[in-house]
């Protein structure tokens, strides 16, 4: 999963997305909807999508600490914080299928992404969409 925001003119433009090399329906991507548009917003959201879509367990790589800590402690029976609780409590009615989320370092090098145990082609897969 991914979010990524950037700055044009004064405002905010977010988006999010997902790949799976299993399922060509996890591989989706979108603008993220709303007046609150941040990276961290994104990648909450691009979380939502993958618990709301998986339809067993799903293993989540993410390059965003945050999302990684406050998916493990919702899954654990935790509470998330005020930032983005819609889309944490949309998370917490599926978050029962989320196997292993997993932090991978952003912008790894190929050698270094193997080392930690991704498959060359999630690598590639990881520089073109993450």
């Amino acid at each position: 999963i991914d979010g990524s925001a950037c700055s044009a003119g004064g405002t905010k433009f977010a988006g999010w997305g997902m790949w799976s090399a299993d399922s060509a329906a996890f591989c989706v991507s979108s603008p993220l909807v709303g007046k609150r548009q941040s990276s961290d917003r994104a990648e909450v959201r691009a979380l939502v999508a993958a618990a709301e879509s998986a339809e067993g367990v799903v293993d989540v790589f993410t390059d965003n600490m945050y999302v990684k800590d406050t998916a493990e402690l919702i899954k654990v029976g935790g509470k998330a914080g005020e930032a983005h609780k819609d889309l944490w409590a949309r998370f917490a009615g599926r978050s029962h299928v989320l196997g292993r989320i997993r932090w991978i370092k952003a912008h790894l090098e190929e050698k270094e992404a193997i080392e930690r145990g991704f498959t060359s082609e999630g690598w590639c897969v990881w520089q073109q969409y993450g």
